[in-house]
Formats: C-alpha cells, sequence, structure tokens
C-alpha cells in the first residue's frame, strides 16, 4: 500500500478527465441546440406569424360585415399559408427528432432537458398534425373524411395539451445542481425580434408560441 496516492491521484486524474470531456459535449450540444432554436425561429416562425395574421383578418372580415368573396379569398390563403407552415414544420421536425436522439444528447444532456426536449417536440408534432388535418378539411370530399380528420383535431389537441403541460412543469422546477452548466455558455440567438412577435390569437387553429429554451431544442 505504499503506492496508494498513486491510485488516488489516478482516479482524480480520470475523473478530472471525464468532467472535462462532459463539459466539452455539453457546450457543443447546446451550441447545436441554440442553432436549431434558432432555425425554427428564422424558417418556420414567419409562416406561423403569416398564418395567425391571416386568421385574424378572417376575423375581423366576419366583424366588420365583409363580402364572402373578401371571407372565402382570404380563407384559401389561411389554408395555403396552414399548409406551408406544416411543409416547413415537418422538415424541421426531423432535426429536432434527429437531434434528441442521437447518442451524445441522451448521454451528456441532463435528464430534466431531456424531457423538456421531449415534451417539446410532442407539442410541435401534435400541433403541426392538427394544423395538417385543418387544412385537409377544406378539401375533404364528404362528411365522413371530415369527421375522420376532425377527430384527429380532437386526439392531436389532447396530446399538445398534455406535453405543454409537462413542458411547463418542468420548467418551473429547478433544475438539479450540476458543475458543468458554471462552465457552459449559451450562445446569443441570431434570430430578429420581429420574429418574435407573434400575434397572440388563442382559437383551434392557432399555432402556439415558440418555445425559446435554446439548449433544449
Amino acid at each position: 500500500m505504499k503506492n496508494w496516492w498513486k491510485y488516488l491521484i489516478a482516479i482524480v486524474l480520470f475523473i478530472l478527465l471525464m468532467f472535462i470531456v462532459s463539459t466539452i459535449a455539453y457546450q457543443r450540444l447546446v451550441n447545436e441546440g441554440s442553432a436549431l432554436a434558432d432555425s425554427q425561429c428564422l424558417l418556420v416562425n414567419p409562416a406561423i406569424i403569416d398564418r395567425k395574421n391571416s386568421y385574424i383578418r378572417i376575423l375581423n372580415i366576419t366583424k366588420n360585415n365583409g363580402t364572402q368573396e373578401e371571407f372565402w379569398e382570404e380563407q384559401m390563403k389561411y389554408k395555403e399559408l396552414s399548409k406551408l407552415f406544416v411543409r416547413l414544420q415537418e422538415i424541421w421536425l426531423k432535426q429536432q427528432k434527429k437531434y434528441i436522439e442521437r447518442w451524445d444528447y441522451l448521454l451528456f444532456v441532463p435528464a430534466q432537458i431531456k424531457a423538456a426536449g421531449s415534451a417539446q417536440y410532442k407539442s410541435r408534432a401534435a400541433n403541426t398534425a392538427i394544423t395538417s388535418a385543418l387544412a385537409e378539411m377544406y378539401d375533404a370530399p364528404d362528411i365522413n373524411e371530415q369527421k375522420k380528420l376532425f377527430k384527429i383535431v380532437i386526439d392531436e389537441t389532447k396530446k399538445r395539451n398534455e406535453a405543454d403541460n409537462e413542458y411547463n412543469k418542468l420548467w418551473q422546477t429547478p433544475l438539479k445542481f450540476d458543475l458543468r452548466t458554471r462552465f457552459i455558455r449559451v450562445p446569443k440567438s441570431t434570430c430578429p425580434q420581429e420574429n418574435l412577435n407573434i400575434p397572440d390569437v388563442i382559437d383551434s387553429f392557432s399555432t402556439p408560441k415558440p418555445i425559446q429554451s435554446g439548449p433544449v431544442t
């Protein structure tokens, strides 16, 4: 046991090395997550904003007793904007899914943040399914097809609400102590403020405001 201190030093150095490797890996994931969050804001948010503004115009046309021609013209714009949003969000969701399922994300990201990331994905995926079904209802050939699509809306709305509740609960819970966070820096967002100014429209057709959580994304 004369050389016990050598073993102790070796253990301490090994622990330190693992901490450094884990911190570097975590920082890289934070950087990638922040870039992914920015891509949502830069590419998808404009479609969300345009779609919600179109919905507001529909409400105003109805409120101000606009003509049927004005109403249906805006309805068709709203439908096309909904389809555009679905296409863009589905592309982004594939990127997010790939990110949160990577081995390094699963290994190095804290459990609470991983759970929040999963809830975020479920919420956005459900909301995209809702929007897609609503857009398809415009062209549904018969009442049975409309009922089928409406059931999708109901089911996915329930999933979205559950995911939102889970996400909010997770982020209202203080994070467990993680020494690595003292060395982690979240990159400055490149998303312009106008892409964050999403109209506050509460209705069955609207899209929730994007979650600006950076590393979770």
